[in-house]
């Protein structure tokens, strides 16, 4: 396991990585994360769209969580389905969970359901996977450390996920070219490698994820620019831009705009090193 704690004025911080097991690997996108803080104010992080379906097992308080549509409610375990749209969510300053961060292929593996049915929706795991998922929530938060937890959660989910792949093989492929590329492909040269026409693509893609195939390229490039400015004290824009494909800065100021609500400079000035990992 990894172990990265950071030291504020105001408390501390504590995120703990470990690897998933190999068989789980083509479900599960990067590491698991367990995540501790304790903080004497309120934190607020801005949660911008990605590339993967994250799940999150609370093991602490409620967070509020709120919309790009102004809406807010309070949320404890759940999973969020792709989406374009940023979301604020708040702790009271103290809190503790677990971050699985499912692939599409492990998203339909886990649901059993196309992922339209659960693109721009939070849903919690209650009503996921049913009384299972309340037994292994218990027995996470009664677990004394991180290295039970893991194994708690690896055994579910190694259970669960045994069989056959569910997504077709030509959605996968297409899923994984755009990834592999940052969303930097275009949908003609998608389709002519397929052999399909540009609107089955299109018809098919969002059938399988929710999103249409340029949109889903959208998120991945501007996923791309937020992993280029973490840990950037004063980032080059222009660079920025230009590394992930836009036309110029002006380019991704609209990206911004559009996925996080506000501009690249005060999509920095709100991050808060010491206080949390910003984004999904």
């Amino acid at each position: 396991m990894r172990v990265l704690r950071q030291d504020g004025e105001f408390g501390w911080t504590e995120a703990t990585f470990r690897v998933p097991d190999p068989r789980l690997q083509p479900y599960i996108e990067g590491d698991y994360l367990g995540w501790a803080e304790d903080i004497s104010r309120p934190v607020m992080l801005r949660e911008t769209p990605n590339g993967f379906i994250p799940m999150i097992f609370n093991l602490g308080p409620a967070w509020r969580v709120v919309g790009a549509d102004g809406a807010s409610g309070f949320q404890d375990s759940f999973l969020a389905g792709l989406h374009e749209r940023y979301t604020l969510v708040e702790s009271s300053g103290r809190s503790c969970c677990i971050q699985v961060n499912f692939t599409p292929g492990g998203a339909l593996k886990l649901l059993g359901l196309p992922l339209s049915e659960i693109a721009h929706r939070v849903i919690p795991i209650e009503e996921i996977v049913g009384r299972a998922g309340r037994d292994l929530i218990a027995r996470l938060r009664e677990a004394r450390d991180w290295r039970r937890r893991f194994a708690l959660l690896e055994d579910f989910f190694l259970t669960r996920f045994a069989g056959p792949h569910m997504l077709s093989r030509e959605s996968a492929w297409a899923w994984r070219m755009l990834r592999e590329r940052n969303g930097m492909l275009l949908i003609g040269d998608l389709a002519t490698e397929l052999g399909w026409s540009r609107k089955r693509l299109i018809a098919d893609f969002h059938r399988e994820f929710g999103l249409t195939p340029k949109r889903a390229a959208r998120v991945m490039r501007f996923e791309r620019a937020i992993r280029g400015i973490d840990g950037v004290p004063a980032p080059r824009w222009a660079e920025i831009a230009a590394d992930c494909g836009y036309y110029d800065q002006a380019h991704l100021n609209r990206d911004f705009r559009a996925f996080a609500g506000v501009t690249p400079a005060e999509y920095v000035a709100g991050l808060l090193p010491n206080y949390g990992v910003p984004g999904y």
